[in-house]
């Protein structure tokens, strides 16, 4: 028998299903002008690109260490900006010896496709 509960949570998740599209836009916004490495002015940064699960090229910054032994810190932009954005915020990072690597998602800056939680997820993977 359904009780009280499983007809509350059949009326309030049927309409969030039928606009999950809407959700996910408000979600995912991503700026698809992504300005030029050269606009970044680190020394020795370059462009760098690999390909995710659906065989999309994700472009993402590099920027090696300046030190054998220094560590590298991954940024990842979130769901607002691209690594142009992101650039612009991890600038104070680049006056150490670490490496920096901006990556990027699907969808943002130059990158084809269409944001999604699973997709984010893949194309950091196929990125690190």
């Amino acid at each position: 028998m359904i009780n009280r509960r499983q007809i509350l949570l059949s009326l309030v998740a049927a309409p969030l299903g039928a606009c999950s599209e809407t959700i996910r836009s408000e979600i995912y916004k991503p700026v698809n002008a992504s300005s030029a490495l050269a606009d970044w002015r680190v020394e020795g940064a370059q462009v760098v690109t690999a390909k995710n699960s659906s065989g999309d090229q994700l472009e993402a910054w590099y920027r090696p260490p300046r030190s054998p032994h220094a560590p590298v810190v991954v940024v990842l932009h979130g769901s607002g900006g691209n690594v142009g954005v992101a650039a612009n915020w991890v600038r104070p990072l680049t006056a150490s010896k670490r490496g920096l690597f901006v990556l990027s998602y699907r969808g943002y800056g130059r990158n084809n496709g269409s944001p999604s939680e699973e997709g984010l997820r893949d194309d950091v993977e196929a990125q690190l």
